[in-house]
């Protein structure tokens, strides 16, 4: 082969290397922009006040979006409750608890991952914990989304919080459908819970509600904004504060992953 082509080949190779990244370069961007598109689907979900946000996705001319939305307020502010309820998490410890409420009078906790330097809150404790708490927003927890687990932490007996549970499913049982029962607001609670709670199991729920831990109403949320043009994929997580109807949402973190293809 002469020098001429050697060269002529050398450049071509050079050439296509150049364009394989131009490409995924332009992937990337597009990627983030649909990610972006994505969130905010989600953010005007929150600002239309809607009470459990469907996920939502799309396609576009240059790639395709989705939003899912989770409801964060369903969970324990670890920087509200008292160490008397930080206790009944799995686990936990009376010293964990009270060394966490020291810890936060000090500095309330900017992310769950805090947890990790107290003394006894090993990697496996904080994992059964995640599901349970969270670090931002408001301090009630909202009765219409939260977990077993969270409502035994909050000192409801096991078979109160199952019967609570069941109700709200609505007749199919199953959680997330269209005959779902909420409570809209703390007032309609009493006469509601009334006709499956016993009146022992109604008067520990209404006590939560008037010692300010139950409410029924979530602020606080977490997003997953995914954008895939080409070969690459980019997930923008947000935790956001919804304010009053009509009102754009608060943006109080978030982070990025990408990934892409050969």
């Amino acid at each position: 082969m002469s020098a001429m082509t050697t060269l002529v080949v050398a450049q071509a190779g050079t050439l296509g290397s150049a364009w394989r990244l131009w490409d995924r370069s332009r992937d990337a961007l597009d990627a983030f922009d649909l990610a972006r598109k994505g969130s905010a689907r989600g953010l005007a979900q929150l600002e239309a006040d809607e009470i459990f946000p469907k996920p939502k996705a799309g396609e576009e001319a240059n790639g395709t979006w989705s939003v899912a939305v989770a409801d964060e307020g369903g969970r324990l502010n670890v920087n509200f409750v008292p160490w008397t309820i930080l206790a009944h998490l799995p686990e936990a410890t009376v010293n964990m608890a009270q060394a966490i409420v020291a810890r936060r009078e000090e500095r309330p906790l900017q992310s769950l991952a805090e947890l990790a330097l107290i003394p006894g809150v090993t990697h496996e404790r904080l994992e059964k914990w995640a599901p349970l708490l969270r670090a931002f927003g408001e301090q009630e927890v909202n009765l219409n989304s939260a977990s077993q687990g969270v409502l035994e932490a909050l000192g409801l007996a096991r078979s109160t919080a199952g019967t609570l549970l069941a109700w709200r499913d609505g007749p199919d049982g199953v959680a997330g459908t269209q005959d779902d029962r909420i409570f809209r607001q703390t007032g309609d609670m009493a006469p509601a819970i009334s006709k499956f709670l016993r009146a022992e199991e109604a008067a520990a729920l209404m006590g939560l509600v008037n010692a300010g831990q139950l409410g029924t109403r979530s602020t606080s949320f977490r997003m997953s904004a995914t954008g895939k043009a080409g070969t690459s994929q980019r997930v923008l997580t947000l935790l956001v504060e919804r304010q009053a109807p009509g009102i754009p949402p608060k943006i109080k973190g978030w982070h990025e992953t990408t990934s892409s293809g050969s």
